[in-house]
């Protein structure tokens, strides 16, 4: 497929166009003629030129030539990025071009583990080595919530592992430890 640029066009690329146009009226021009004298002769052929089927066929041709030259003009000043290459999750048309996430944009706080508070800590038995139980937790000042070893809280924070005094919560990859508070402390 043939790469196509835009330039400016000249007086000498108008009069190429117009001759190819020209040689390309004159050679239809013989193409009927030579159909007409077939018909004529009775091969069998009939062909019947009608103004109005040639020059909605011209418009045609017309049409599709302004269709693809506005949908150039509409990318080229659009200046629409195609991407590179498809990843496994999609196409990604857009990506953030500064190191501020976006979650920011939409309101979302950058993760402070401050503001959890481990309220209290029950472990009901073992398995595998590790500890089973419940942790209450608070956020934020809300009510603690009772979360098992594996349960998520509201902003994708995930309890990884207790032990008698500490909570591990796990939020986007990264483990934080919290110490139980009673009198109302800030985890750590």
């Amino acid at each position: 497929m043939p790469k196509w640029s835009l330039r400016k066009l000249t007086a000498e690329d108008f009069a190429a166009f117009k001759t190819w146009c020209r040689g390309l009226v004159a050679r239809l021009k013989e193409q009927f003629a030579a159909y007409r004298a077939k018909a004529a002769a009775g091969s069998g052929i009939s062909i019947t030129v009608r103004p109005e089927r040639v020059s909605a066929w011209i418009s045609f041709v017309l049409l599709l030539l302004i269709v693809f030259l506005a949908t150039t003009w509409i990318l080229r000043v659009a200046r629409v990025v195609f991407p590179a290459q498809v990843s496994s999750k999609g196409v990604v048309f857009y990506e953030a071009a500064s190191n501020q996430r976006v979650a920011t944009l939409f309101g979302e706080k950058d993760f402070d583990p401050s503001r959890l508070v481990l309220r209290g800590v029950v472990i009901t038995g073992t398995l595998h080595d590790a500890n089973v139980g419940v942790a209450l937790i608070e956020a934020d000042g809300k009510p603690a919530e009772t979360l098992e070893v594996g349960d998520m809280m509201s902003p994708g924070i995930r309890l990884e592992k207790i032990t008698p005094d500490s909570a591990v919560v796990r939020y986007r990859g990264r483990s934080y430890e919290l110490q139980q508070s009673l009198a109302g402390g800030a985890g750590r």
